[in-house]
């Protein structure tokens, strides 16, 4: 044990509260609004503040009298931390760390716009110099490519559900890439908005769909990557979202639970003529993409074998060689980033035009999806969260 309380003592009692209070927080759920809360514990306090709509943890320990005496801010890829930390030691453990003057006058709330008074060098690394305020250190210490928690809609705290079961495989459950999504929809059939996300992951999908396939896997891993670039917020509003695929029963059910898409809405359509790939457009601002399987990346002799089996010329271990190689397809696929899989091609001037269908029609339960606006533009700054529903 030393003087310093860099991994050790106080400091390693601030990140352990850290890592405890913080995981749903810094997974990309934000489990507050920006603002101090106390846990039952009366000598830790925690706060969440909002660093370029990423939620951002910070936990202070205080003595009996209610004085700090150590605290930390957790980002996604550091800290910023009081005098009561060895910076060289969170070095050796691989954290970037800066360290802030007057956290024991300023704590929580003040430390924000204090300056920073020394780095290591992994936090020199990522641009943190001596001068700068906590929070615009903290600002270099986000992840900039996650979901952010756009004003008026939180990500609501969610445990994923990615356990193995027997229709859903060990290779997937562990999988590295396997993509998860944050939808946004309506609150009730003639509601308004949620403020909140929903979670849906792979397993979700494999319930929806009925199975694990190659299929499956090939459309989620898809529009993983095409609706991050329409929501590069991270957050899907399935209410506002149209897809185009082929007749795959895969991939037309992928797209349309991800995207809220509906033939009978004339908000899904079917084209034929697609092969790996997937045309989602967000009608409110007519931006139109389309996701396509890069060349070589599917397995040829799948087709060969698929087009055997469809014509009823095959035996069962063909059939069985058949599912091997596209199992092993798509445990490549959710172990690969996805950009190195799929190609995104914004599609200027696309119009969308519903397919013919006799009975088509409005869809109702979003009419009154934008009656709470006025409210959320009131509060640009800070999230709107309405109070959970409430059975009737």
């Amino acid at each position: 044990m030393t003087g310093s309380c860099g991994r050790r003592n106080a400091g390693a009692l601030v990140v352990t509260a850290i890592l405890a209070v913080g995981v749903t927080v810094l997974g990309g759920c934000a489990t507050r609004p920006e603002g101090l809360a106390k846990l039952d514990n009366p000598v830790v306090e925690i706060m969440t503040v909002d660093i370029q709509g990423r939620q951002v943890v910070g936990v202070r320990l205080l003595k009996p009298d209610g004085v700090s005496f150590c605290g930390a801010y957790r980002a996604d890829h550091g800290l910023v931390v009081c005098s009561h930390f060895d910076l060289q030691g969170l070095e050796e453990d691989g954290v970037p760390a800066a360290m802030a003057q007057n956290w024991k006058v300023n704590g929580l709330k003040g430390e924000l716009d204090a300056k920073i008074k020394k780095v290591n060098s992994l936090a020199a690394a990522k641009g943190i110099s001596v001068g700068m305020t906590v929070r615009e250190a903290l600002g270099h210490l986000i992840d900039k490519s996650a979901p952010t928690t756009s004003p008026g809609v939180l990500f609501a705290p969610e445990t994923a559900d990615t356990s193995p079961a027997w229709y859903y495989f060990d290779w997937m459950a562990s999988a590295r890439y396997a993509p998860v999504f944050h939808v946004r929809d309506t609150e009730s059939s003639l509601g308004p908005y949620a403020t909140k996300t929903k979670m849906i992951t792979m397993k979700d999908l494999v319930k929806m769909h009925g199975h694990p396939c190659d299929g499956v896997e090939t459309a989620a891993c898809a529009m993983s990557v095409g609706l991050k670039t329409l929501y590069p917020d991270g957050v899907i509003d399935r209410t506002d979202t149209g897809c185009i695929t082929n007749n795959s029963p895969c991939y037309g059910d992928v797209a349309a639970y991800l995207t809220g898409g509906r033939i009978r809405f004339g908000t899904q359509k079917i084209d034929p003529s697609l092969g790996n790939e997937f045309i989602l457009q967000r009608f409110s601002t007519e931006e139109t993409v389309k996701v396509s399987l890069k060349p070589g990346v599917f397995p040829s002799e799948v087709l060969a074998l698929e087009q055997k089996i469809r014509a009823g010329t095959f035996t069962l271990e063909e059939m069985r060689r058949c599912q091997r190689i596209e199992w092993d397809y798509a445990r490549r696929l959710l172990n690969t980033p996805p950009d190195e899989c799929f190609e995104v091609v914004v599609m200027k001037g696309f119009r969308w035009t519903p397919d013919v269908y006799e009975h088509r029609d409005a869809r109702g339960d979003t009419v009154n999806k934008d009656c709470l606006r006025a409210t959320s533009r009131q509060a640009d700054k800070k999230p709107v969260q309405s109070g959970p529903l409430e059975q009737e």
